[in-house]
């Protein structure tokens, strides 16, 4: 992953919770490529890898306790966990005061929605930002390839069909297209 200027906000992150940072770092470069597989500009390449790298900063604001009880294998109760699902506003408020493109910023307000509508703010399809699309698809796909505390990581086709089934609902289907050929290494579809 490229320098950027939230270097000091993601090495924070690293010492509260080493696992969050390197999903980040993952998330990061699966979007840098993606957007590149997508034939996408070079400015906007890279406001995809970095829009994957900071999309957990929200989780600065949660207590480090909770961290400590993941590290330690320990089970969350349910209020514990869905503070560790931070909201763009937390996010956003981690950000205030750094340089953040207009494209990042309408991006990170999204980047909850879900394709079919039912996410927040209730957006649907195409009305979502690319970005917030794009990151939804590639912060999935690492989350189910990715070992983490009580829950052993799914197997690449395994996590293929979650994309697949949740083509249309939480994604959009044609990124999930294209996405699974970049994994495997194919040509990108032509962009409509």
């Amino acid at each position: 992953m490229k320098p950027s200027p939230f270097d000091s906000l993601l090495q924070e992150l690293a010492r509260k919770d080493f696992l969050t940072y390197q999903h980040g770092v993952a998330v990061a470069e699966h979007m840098g490529r993606f957007a590149e597989h997508m034939k996408m500009g070079e400015a906007e390449s890279r406001e995809a890898e970095i829009l994957g790298a900071i999309h957990d900063l929200g989780k600065l604001r949660v207590a480090a306790a909770l961290f400590k009880k993941l590290q330690a294998g320990m089970l969350l109760a349910n209020d514990e966990r869905t503070a560790l699902r931070t909201t763009p506003a937390q996010l956003l408020e981690v950000l205030a005061g750094q340089p953040l493109p207009d494209r990042l910023r309408k991006a990170i307000e999204q980047m909850r929605c879900r394709f079919d509508g039912k996410g927040e703010p209730p957006l649907k399809g195409k009305n979502i930002h690319p970005y917030a699309r794009m990151l939804a698809i590639a912060d999935c796909y690492d989350m189910l390839t990715r070992q983490r505390t009580g829950r052993l990581p799914l197997s690449e086709a395994q996590s293929r069909q979650v994309l697949m089934r949740n083509a249309g609902v939480l994604f959009d289907p044609e990124l999930v297209r294209a996405f699974l050929a970049m994994m495997e290494g194919t040509a990108a579809p032509p962009r409509g």
